[in-house]
């Protein structure tokens, strides 16, 4: 009788499977939809034209991701994500808007990548917006809200 052997492999989510980033995608573009939808409600017409924009963007990263060619959606949405959240914060109160706590779901929306040094610029960046709201608000004046 031979023994039996298990070859145990971790797949790693590496930028090369597009299955995350087009979660991440609809993931985003879900978000933008919902905050589209409130900032209409709460008639305030220049989120709405930066969620529009910005699920513009999500969206045309979708349909470049058909070409097979994840290394600029993954890096656009990363980016896309960050710029989007520095700027409702900034919009809706620095530190103390609730979307602050977007920042925190960076580190996951990071794993599209396969390299460390990627995926901590990104979190290092989510931390430094954080920081930034925090001395905007401490400090003063260079914060909107």
């Amino acid at each position: 009788m031979q023994g039996l052997t298990i070859k145990v492999t971790r797949e790693l989510p590496v930028m090369n499977n597009t299955r995350y980033i087009k979660t991440f995608s609809f993931f985003f573009s879900g978000l933008l939809v919902f905050h589209a939808l409130l900032f209409i409600r709460l008639q305030v017409m220049l989120l709405v034209v930066l969620s529009l924009l910005f699920l513009v963007f999500s969206l045309f990263n979708i349909f470049y991701l058909a070409k097979k060619i994840p290394a600029f959606p993954a890096h656009g949405l990363n980016s896309g994500f960050l710029l989007y959240v520095a700027l409702l914060c900034y919009k809706t109160g620095g530190l103390y808007s609730i979307g602050i706590f977007m920042l925190f779901f960076v580190p996951l929306f990071a794993c599209v990548f396969d390299r460390a040094r990627v995926r901590l610029t990104y979190i290092g960046a989510a931390f430094a917006l954080i920081l930034f709201n925090y001395l905007g608000h401490r400090y003063g004046g260079f914060v909107s809200g």
